[in-house]
């Protein structure tokens, strides 16, 4: 068994947990590397729930755009890398409802996506 491999079965052994409450959170990145700038601002509420969901509450137009370079999935993937690895047991008894997002069409990225969604996920862990 690897490593990885040990990792994801403890995972999946741990009882998951949910948030103490609901609240609403600001994911964002704004870094300026050289040339380039990375950009994403993602508004969500998150509240306890019975299983992981994720809701999507932004007007259609934007959804279809954001969905066609897959921004909203990288998203989440970054509020999850943070949810299930920073404490014991993993959260995952919640569920996120995207509100609002703002993104650049030259600036965006999927990674600048993903660590707006890891800056939400610290942001909910410390509350």
């Amino acid at each position: 068994m690897t490593y990885v491999e040990g990792w994801f079965e403890s995972l999946l052994r741990a009882s998951p947990r949910s948030i103490p409450t609901a609240m609403r959170v600001t994911g964002q990145c704004d870094q300026h590397l050289g040339p380039r700038l990375r950009f994403a601002r993602v508004t969500i509420s998150v509240r306890p729930g019975d299983r992981f969901d994720v809701q999507i509450a932004i007007p259609p137009a934007l959804q279809d755009t954001l969905q066609e370079h897959q921004y909203l999935d990288y998203f989440v993937f970054g509020f999850l890398d943070v949810m299930l690895t920073s404490a014991e047991q993993p959260a995952t008894l919640l569920s996120l409802t995207i509100t609002d997002v703002d993104y650049d069409p030259i600036n965006s990225s999927q990674i600048a996506f993903r660590l707006a969604g890891r800056d939400a996920g610290r942001h909910v862990i410390a509350a």
